[in-house]
């Protein structure tokens, strides 16, 4: 069974080195070292493996970041890190107001300037490229295409949740901020079910969570500069 997921696994390569940041004295601003490179053969693109959104997902193979799940975030029904395939957890502090992070992860076709594990995000019912209640958009993320996007949550410079769709995979990723004295405190959690979940566990399953690092990393640093 394990080499029948590792033949339909995305390589993915993601080495974050998050201990080689170095300190701009001048800005007070951390400059990010950290690389990800993403290589993926096309014969095995998550978009070639087949299945219906309705799998049912088996025993969880979520890493250890369920223990640390933020209990506020809310979750659509049927939907729950207990039930995942793969759940990723991340948080950070920001120097800044939750209305700058906010604006800066919503600002969704300008996410590939900063963050280097997206691209070619095209917001599909709104020409200002900017996320709202609704928002459908397609774009590229972890060497895998997804067809469909969808905001599910929609709050204010506080709660942000998307489906995330394509062949073999089905996700819901969610933003938590929360001010606090001096910043934002940001929560950021993803779900993934399906055969492309399970593939990209067998792979390397802690790769969502080093790649949503990286994209708290590159937040903070750009958030921070305003």
């Amino acid at each position: 069974m394990k080499n029948q997921i590792l033949g339909i696994a995305i390589s993915i390569a993601l080495p974050v080195i998050l201990t080689g940041c170095n300190s701009n004295q001048k800005s007070g601003i951390a400059t990010d070292s950290t690389k990800v490179s993403i290589v993926h053969d096309a014969a095995d693109s998550l978009a070639k493996i087949t299945v219906a959104d309705t799998t049912t997902p088996g025993d969880p193979v979520v890493n250890g970041d369920l223990a640390h799940r933020n209990p506020s975030i809310h979750w659509p029904e049927g939907l729950s890190p207990e039930k995942a395939d793969l759940f990723a957890h991340n948080e950070i502090f920001i120097n800044a107001s939750c209305s700058t992070v906010w604006r800066d992860i919503t600002e969704a076709e300008k996410w590939p300037q900063w963050y280097p594990n997206s691209s070619d995000v095209k917001v599909l019912n709104s020409n200002t490229g900017i996320l709202e209640k609704n928002s459908l958009f397609t774009w590229n993320t972890f060497g895998i295409h997804l067809d469909s996007t969808r905001v599910h949550e929609y709050v204010l410079n506080n709660r942000l949740g998307w489906f995330g769709y394509t062949k073999g995979l089905k996700a819901y990723h969610t933003w938590l901020l929360e001010d606090q004295s001096g910043g934002c405190k940001i929560d950021m959690e993803e779900i993934a079910m399906g055969p492309g979940a399970k593939a990209m566990h067998a792979k390397d399953p802690n790769a969502m969570q080093r790649g949503h690092q990286l994209w708290d990393n590159r937040l903070k640093q750009l958030a921070e500069k305003k």
